[in-house]
């Protein structure tokens, strides 16, 4: 629930961002921004509102289906999905980065609930 509370209060505030800079309520795509100072590379996406509340909405299905699937599947397996189908969503990273840093944080998670905090997860 805190995590389908955090992804609405971060689109309110980027809808709260857009109108900010003087382009209003009814802007139809957020600019793209590249600042290239020393090398580093800033990029904003191009996506319209459509866009973020599909989004959104994507990701409260994938949290429902994550608690839903807890009970039936295998926490590594349940959260290297979640995991992966979030990035996919909210971020622009590559794929393979994608991948990579699901299977590292689930094999994190769960040594440190199963084995420092001692929780038993369904099998």
């Amino acid at each position: 629930m805190i995590m389908i509370i955090c992804s609405i209060l971060i689109a309110i505030r980027g809808l709260h961002d857009a109108s900010a800079d003087g382009k209003g309520p009814a802007a139809e795509h957020a600019e793209a921004e590249i600042d290239s100072d020393d090398d580093n590379v800033l990029e904003k996406e191009i996506i319209s509102k459509k866009q973020i509340n599909q989004r959104i909405m994507l990701f409260i299905g994938a949290v429902l289906l994550f608690a839903i699937l807890m009970n039936y599947l295998n926490f590594l397996i349940v959260s290297f999905l979640f995991l992966l189908v979030s990035m996919i969503l909210l971020s622009r990273q590559k794929m393979i980065v994608s991948l990579i840093v699901s299977v590292i944080f689930s094999v994190i998670f769960y040594y440190v609930f199963a084995h420092v905090f001692h929780i038993v997860f369904p099998s």
